[in-house]
C-alpha cells in the first residue's frame, strides 16, 4: 500500500470531512538536481522529513526530529528555534517587511499519484512553488488572520484553509517535493504547543513571556 493511499484513507471517512482539522502531518522532501532548468537528472537526498502539529489556532514544527517553530495564536506569538536549546519569540502579526507573496493560478481536479488535488501557485524571481491541497484537510482560515509572519495568512485565504499536502519547487539548481506521507487526526491542546521544558527563552521587547 503506497504512503499517499494510507494518507487519504486517514482523511476520506465523510463523518470527518466538515471538521476542521486538529492533527500531525508528516511530509517526506526529496530533492533532484535540475539541468536547463527543466530535466530533472538525478536525485539528492530523500532523507528530510517535517512533522507539522496544528489544532484550531496553534501549531508547531519539527525538521528532521528538530523543533523549529511554534505559534500561539490566543497570544500571537511566534517561537523560532536556533540551534540549540534557545528560543527567540517575535510579533507575528508583523511581517517585518517582507513582500506579500502572490498565489496565482488556481486550478482543482489536479492529478498527482492518482488522487485529485487543488493547486495555488507561488512564483517571485528564484523559484516556482506549485502548493497541492484539498477540501478535506483544511482550517479556519479566521484563527490565523493575523499571522502575518512568512505571510501564513496569505496562503490560507488563497487556499479557503486548505493545509498544504504538497509542494513542488524549482529553481535554477534544484527540484524539491514535500509530500504528506501521514496524515493523523489527533487531540491536541494548548499545553501541546507550549515551548519544552529545558529551552531557553530569548526575549523580545514588549513581549510577555509564556509560562
Amino acid at each position: 500500500m503506497s504512503h499517499l493511499l494510507i494518507l487519504w484513507l486517514l482523511v476520506a471517512p465523510t463523518s470527518l470531512l466538515a471538521q476542521d482539522f486538529c492533527g500531525h502531518i508528516k511530509y517526506r522532501y526529496t530533492y533532484y538536481k535540475i539541468k536547463g532548468n527543466k530535466d530533472v537528472t538525478s536525485k539528492v537526498d530523500d532523507f528530510k522529513t517535517e512533522d507539522f502539529y496544528i489544532c484550531k489556532n496553534n501549531f508547531k514544527v519539527y525538521f528532521d526530529g528538530k523543533l523549529k517553530y511554534i505559534f500561539i495564536g490566543d497570544s500571537l506569538t511566534y517561537f523560532q528555534v536556533g540551534p540549540d536549546t534557545t528560543i527567540r519569540y517575535v510579533k507575528a502579526d508583523s511581517a517585518y517587511g517582507q513582500l506579500v507573496p502572490s498565489f496565482t493560478n488556481p486550478k482543482s481536479d489536479v492529478g498527482y499519484n492518482g488522487r485529485l488535488y487543488n493547486t495555488v501557485d507561488s512564483n517571485d524571481e528564484e523559484e516556482n512553488t506549485t502548493y497541492y491541497y484539498s477540501k478535506d484537510v483544511v482550517i479556519d482560515t479566521a484563527m490565523f488572520s493575523n499571522l502575518e509572519l512568512y505571510h501564513w495568512n496569505s496562503f490560507f485565504k488563497a487556499t479557503n484553509g486548505g493545509l498544504r499536502l504538497i509542494g513542488i519547487t524549482i529553481n535554477k539548481d534544484l527540484k524539491t517535493v514535500g509530500e504528506a506521507v501521514e496524515i493523523n487526526r489527533i487531540d491536541l491542546h494548548r499545553e501541546d504547543f507550549l515551548p519544552p521544558k529545558g529551552y531557553k527563552i530569548l526575549p523580545d521587547s514588549g513581549f510577555e513571556i509564556l509560562n
